[in-house]
């Protein structure tokens, strides 16, 4: 007798889960593995963002203070935040990260930090500059006693009565009338009609500009802004080396002792180096040392020499006394050679006034290189412009090219703070992909 054979119905289905299940898990399995290699490449480049961008934010302080450049050096490539990154998401395996500086500071660098290094001090500074002169002027002024006499007219009823007279409250032409009666008036009425007649050259121009119509003016503002944008690259090709000239003469060390000699920002150069150094000297000539300082001495003397000998030849009342001596002198030297040498007092008066010239360009000079001023334009005994040692190196620096002035100022900083880099890229590699970050700073992009 053959048995039959009994199929359970709950065992193919048991089966027909079992391998659906099995798929699913499959499925499963790779999905999660997709999904946890995608979090991991994405827990990868957020970590190579945070490290380069807090390498970048790890720039020097004092460089950026002091001279107004981003910048970094090498001793801030680490992986440390990477590595911070990576562990907050509790990865044990961290990949190897690469850092490097790719860009190190260059000429273009440098001249893009000048640029913006002046856009927010150059208010501050020209207004400092002109308070200084103006309290020069201000000094001198009150030296001479100007000062207070305008304060005495200014006490007096004088004031009062020409107040009225030029405000119209006053009838000026019945008042002169009467008194030319007994006065002669015809000086004063020529100044009048002197007056008179520069007005029309005071208050226009050709072409009819007038400086007290506003409608005037603002078609002048509007030809110069024409005039600027017409001029395009040219002007401010210009205007960029006058600041980077002005960058190299004042912000670097110079001959003056540190104790009295600060950067723009007011920072002693002693906090950035230990000795004094002629750099700015060396950016200006080319020269070093003693060589720089002699170049930079030996131009401000010549062009205090020129000052001092036009001074003291166009001053009438010390010719006067020159020429005495030059005639004394003229007897005293016949006199001594028997008759034999015999030089004009008008030679004697011009060496004179040279040996007069090279003696105050010599005492000007060495207040200069202690870090005072001298008086370089003056009327009567009052100061209208005074200059210091760095005013004439920016005067003579405006004169070298930036191309020699660029290259110069990198190397004295790389002497002062080493190796600098404003870009770095970041490099690491998981599954066999590789994965890279480049990033630098705004400013010079």
């Amino acid at each position: 007798m053959r048995r039959q054979k009994r199929h359970n119905k709950y065992g193919a289905s048991t089966v027909f889960m079992a391998i659906i299940l099995s798929a699913l898990v499959i499925v499963e399995t790779v999905f999660l593995t997709l999904v946890s290699d995608m979090n991991r490449r994405m827990e990868l480049s957020r970590a190579l963002k945070c490290q380069a961008e807090s390498i970048l934010a790890g720039y020097d302080r004092d460089l950026f203070r002091v001279y107004g450049i981003y910048a970094f050096g090498p001793d801030k490539l680490n992986d440390e935040v990477f590595c911070k990154v990576l562990a907050v998401n509790s990865a044990n395996d961290l990949p190897d990260l690469e850092c490097t500086g790719t860009e190190a500071l260059d000429d273009y660098a440098l001249r893009k930090a000048i640029i913006s290094y002046y856009s927010y001090r150059t208010v501050g500074m020209l207004a400092k500059e002109s308070m200084k002169q103006l309290s020069g002027l201000a000094e001198g002024l009150e030296s001479t006693g100007l000062l207070a006499k305008i304060k005495e007219y200014r006490s007096s009823g004088a004031a009062g009565y020409l107040s009225d007279i030029l405000s119209g409250a006053v009838d000026i032409e019945g008042v002169l009338s009467a008194a030319g009666e007994s006065y002669d008036l015809s000086g004063l009425n020529k100044f009048v009609e002197h007056l008179d007649d520069c007005k029309d050259d005071v208050t226009s121009y050709d072409g009819g500009f007038d400086l007290f119509d506003m409608a005037s003016v603002t078609d002048l503002a509007g030809t110069l802004e024409k005039m600027t944008a017409d001029i395009g690259d040219g002007l401010f090709s210009a205007i960029d080396h006058v600041l980077i000239a002005h960058y190299a003469a004042f912000n670097f060390d110079c001959v003056i002792d540190n104790k009295t000699d600060k950067t723009i920002t007011g920072t002693s150069f002693t906090r950035i180096h230990g000795k004094d150094y002629c750099d700015s000297e060396y950016i200006m000539t080319g020269y070093g040392g003693k060589t720089g300082s002699f170049t930079v001495s030996t131009l401000i003397f010549a062009t205090l020499f020129a000052k001092e000998f036009l001074s003291n030849y166009t001053d009438s009342n010390a010719r006067a006394r020159y020429k005495v001596i030059a005639v004394v002198l003229s007897v005293v030297i016949g006199l001594l050679s028997a008759g034999t040498v015999i030089i004009q007092p008008d030679i004697l008066e011009t060496v004179i006034i040279v040996i007069v010239s090279i003696c105050g360009a010599a005492k000007s000079l060495k207040e200069l290189k202690k870090g005072g001023t001298v008086s370089f334009i003056e009327k009567d005994g009052v100061d209208f412009i005074k200059l210091g040692y760095r005013d004439f190196m920016f005067l003579f620096t405006l004169f070298t090219p930036d191309s020699a002035l660029l290259p110069r100022m990198l190397e004295v900083l790389g002497r002062d703070y080493g190796e600098l880099y404003t870009g770095i890229k970041l490099e690491t590699e998981y599954g066999g992909t590789g994965y890279d970050i480049t990033k630098s700073y705004v400013m010079y992009e």
